[in-house]
């Protein structure tokens, strides 16, 4: 098939309505992508799987309420733009447990979600953008679980907290890894304190649980088996080409050796023929000679 050696995509501001499997066919060599306010509704599963170079990609001011989840497997994906859409909870789950996302920004602002999305597939994530959605409860665990985060915009979200300790210690993980966050501050309601529990008087330390740092451990350890994975495929590409090439080394040898071997053979006939015929010529001067 006919293929256009496209980069970059721009078709924003029209009135497509859906994405089938063969609309970017033509284009697998697409780094950047925009469909930004469009009327896409429908995405095909393998709409965007060939796009093995895809490293930004645009959809926001569409309505999609179902996204493809492999596009969380391109491994050249680094920004998802999704906001003012109609995604909720589980459009983003990953595919499989294994599944680690390459997406550093993510963008899910003015959608349906009342959590944040699934935090073992985006494992390097640094930047994410939840505003304006209908999320009302957050834990310092569920932001702990994305380890590589920067940045994180919650603004415009009606947080509520069980008691002051839950938003105590949310605070606490945000200053202790230095998140950038919006709004600049959770405001804390002192009359939901449990004293026994917490106290504004604490350290970050002391205020940060052991589910939150199990939660963050779980994160970096997934980073750790995914890279090893990705060495130990290295190494099998490496070790399997190796080996591929010595079998075609051994075979060239091999037609060399044939080829050299025939043409030994060849010469060492043709060499005994001359002598043959030298020989009967030598035969056939010494009977003239007697004559």
């Amino acid at each position: 098939m006919f293929t256009l050696m496209l980069q970059d995509l721009e078709f924003s501001g029209n009135r497509l309505r859906e994405l089938n499997n063969d609309t970017l066919l033509p284009y697998t060599s697409l780094s950047y992508v925009y469909f930004v306010d469009n009327f896409i509704s429908s995405i095909e599963d393998g709409a965007f799987i060939k796009l093995q170079n895809l490293q930004v990609l645009d959809l926001t001011t569409n309505a999609i309420s179902g996204f493809p989840k492999n596009v969380l497997s391109l491994p050249q994906l680094r920004s998802l733009y999704l906001s003012d859409n109609k995604l909720e909870d589980n459009a983003l789950e990953p595919i499989s447990s294994l599944e680690d996302s390459t997406v550093e920004l993510l963008d899910l602002s003015k959608n349906l979600l009342t959590k944040l999305p699934p935090a073992r597939a985006f494992t390097q994530l640094k930047e994410l953008n939840v505003s304006a959605n209908s999320i009302s409860t957050i834990k310092a665990s569920d932001v702990s679980a994305f380890c590589s985060l920067h940045t994180l915009d919650l603004s415009k979200n009606r947080l509520t907290f069980h008691d002051s300790c839950e938003c105590l210690e949310l605070n606490a993980w945000i200053k202790f890894r230095k998140i950038k966050i919006l709004p600049q501050k959770i405001i804390c309601d002192s009359s939901t304190s449990n004293t026994d529990k917490c106290s504004v008087t604490q350290s970050l330390e002391q205020l940060i649980s052991n589910e939150t740092l199990r939660a963050y451990d779980n994160c970096k350890n997934n980073i750790v088996m995914h890279n090893q994975m990705i060495r130990t495929r290295t190494t099998w590409i490496v070790v399997s080409s190796c080996f591929i090439v010595i079998i075609i080394a051994l075979i060239v040898l091999f037609l060399i050796y044939k080829r050299n071997a025939k043409r030994k053979f060849r010469n060492k006939k043709e060499l005994a023929a001359s002598h043959q015929v030298n020989d009967e010529l030598l035969n056939i001067n010494s009977i003239n000679d007697k004559k």
